[in-house]
């Protein structure tokens, strides 16, 4: 699942460490998003990972015993992002019921809201929250 365009440095590889079937290709969707953010150069990894490996990673970085659906680490600036994007498969699907959307919609939105992450986009508040929605919103409807 790695994709890479000569038309830019911008690097995105996708990794699926469970048995949960992706039903698209995680790269070059991700490389939609990053171009539709103006993201034209860095290096953007996403793996999708069990509970277990989700728990470890929060704990580990966050400090948190718990589990989550997404994290993502960004090492470089917003303009060339050197990010790690970590989605818990089973939380998405999960997600997906509670909200009563499609397990590859579920991991489409991840995406779109690990690289918002990635732009330093936050969602500790509802203002920022809101801010988020829209913009995922607005990216969804354009690239799907």
């Amino acid at each position: 699942m790695n994709n890479k365009n000569s038309d830019d440095d911008l690097s995105i590889s996708a990794n699926n460490c469970t048995d949960i079937p992706i039903e698209f290709d995680v790269a070059l969707f991700a490389k939609d998003v990053a171009k539709e953010k103006n993201i034209l150069s860095g290096s953007i990894d996403i793996t999708i990972i069990n509970d277990y490996e989700m728990i470890k990673i929060h704990k580990k970085y966050l400090k948190k015993s718990s589990i989550t659906d997404i994290i993502t680490f960004n090492l470089g600036t917003q303009e060339c992002p050197i990010g790690d994007i970590y989605i818990c498969g089973n939380q998405a699907i999960k997600n997906a019921k509670m909200f009563n959307n499609s397990v590859k919609k579920e991991f489409q939105l991840l995406i779109v809201h690990g690289i918002l992450h990635i732009l330093d986009y936050k969602d500790y508040t509802i203002e920022e929250k809101k801010e988020m929605e829209i913009e995922q919103n607005r990216i969804l409807k354009k690239i799907t």
